[in-house]
């Protein structure tokens, strides 16, 4: 049976020491478990209570510590937790589409302030209420999960677009998370291999290959990858961008295709189908230059980020011949000359890409050992200038430097 004596008191042991309790500035974080406090004789005193209340003061301390520390860098509590940093990239880029044009953002609840704020710079309806969003537009569009929600609300948004009637775009990242009938969205990827996959052997490319790569996810690549475009095409050369982002695609850009994360093919399988998938599009058109944006990072970094160990940059490097490198940076690297050199000598050892220019990104993260994974943040107050180093060899700009970026 039960004891409920016993029951109470493991229930109630707080009342031992309520009055110190209640005064206490720690009350609202406090939290520990009676299977924590060692017990003379299985008995619990007061003594022993108030031991385990230092505990968790010492732990809620900790915490506030490490927000000083974020709260220095820049960090604004739900402000930094973007909605998706490539959302304003693709509002900007469609200002001018005739084709597309973005009427409502969604996302979900962490958002509601940086939505308010978008709203503001954009006066484009946002909102944490996605049928809402759902009523004002004739197609959705759902961008990857970069920030490392949960896919469960992305299966119940996506079903309700579905039941909706509307035509949905999402890429083969984000259907392979969720369950859903895909004959019903649109790809944003071609995940078809081409009939002239049929040589062992790569084929040659004779134009110049511009590589965007970055430390890691949410480092500023797509952003990057939108300016050079830009900046190639303003002096009237023909560029066929490939880009790391599914929504590039709106933008003028080709997506890159969707077997390279089939899990049913080789390693080798994918680098002659890239190349040979690359070279079908540059016969199709008179191309002058390749711009291509790696997804993920080119290594893993701190204790939880493996970015699959580089794989899809070092695919793409194999499939190409890269002339040369642009590598993104989050916000606070280090840009002393050895910390460049290494990291230039390392891309170049793994992935023949020869990298002089760096790029800063809005982005900076922080390892959560209590999660085990890494969190991203992104700086608002564009007005902070990082403390670039001048040298000869590398050359490090802010991705907000427009002028300098152009030259």
């Amino acid at each position: 049976g039960f004891d409920f004596d016993k029951m109470s008191f493991l229930l109630n042991h707080g009342k031992m020491i309520k009055e110190k309790c209640l005064g206490c500035w720690n009350l609202r974080m406090c939290a520990y478990c009676l299977a924590q406090i060692p017990k003379d004789n299985q008995i619990l005193t007061e003594n022993m209570l108030l031991q385990q209340c230092e505990n968790s003061k010492e732990s809620t301390l900790l915490l506030l510590y490490k927000l000083c520390i974020l709260v220095e860098f820049g960090y604004k509590g739900n402000e930094n937790l973007q909605v998706n940093n490539d959302t304003e990239i693709l509002i900007k880029g469609l200002k001018e589409n005739k084709l597309y044009q973005v009427v409502a953002v969604s996302s979900y609840i962490e958002d509601r302030s940086r939505l308010e704020l978008l709203q503001k710079k954009s006066s484009i309806y946002c909102s944490t209420e996605f049928e809402e969003c759902l009523t004002r537009a004739d197609a959705i569009v759902f961008s990857e999960n970069t920030m490392g929600y949960s896919y469960d609300g992305y299966q119940k948004r996506v079903q309700m677009a579905l039941d909706s009637g509307k035509k949905i775009y999402a890429g083969l990242a984000l259907l392979d998370k969720i369950q859903i009938d895909r004959d019903k969205v649109c790809i944003l990827q071609e995940s078809e291999l081409s009939d002239e996959v049929v040589s062992p052997n790569k084929k040659e490319i004779d134009i110049p290959v511009i590589s965007v790569m970055g430390l890691g996810e949410n480092c500023d690549k797509f952003q990057l990858q939108v300016k050079i475009k830009k900046v190639i095409e303003k002096q009237g050369y023909r560029v066929l961008a490939l880009c790391s982002n599914v929504l590039g695609g709106f933008l003028g850009m080709e997506n890159l295709p969707g077997f390279l994360y089939s899990k049913f093919m080789s390693y080798p399988e994918k680098i002659i189908a890239l190349n040979h998938w690359i070279h079908t599009k540059v016969k199709q058109q008179e191309y002058d230059v390749i711009l291509v944006g790696c997804p993920g990072g080119v290594s893993e970094f701190e204790k939880y980020e493996t970015n699959y160990f580089g794989e899809l940059p070092l695919i793409i490097s194999n499939a190409l011949d890269v002339d040369i490198g642009f590598l993104a940076l989050y916000r606070y690297t280090d840009l002393n000359y050895t910390v460049l050199k290494n990291i230039s000598d390392f891309v170049l050892r793994k992935y023949n890409t020869p990298v002089k220019e760096y790029i800063l990104s809005r982005q900076f993260y922080k390892a959560d050992h209590e999660w085990k994974k890494i969190r991203y943040y992104t700086m608002e107050d564009m007005n902070e200038k990082p403390a670039i180093p001048e040298n000869s060899e590398y050359q490090v700009l802010d991705i907000f430097d427009d002028p300098k970026i152009e030259k």
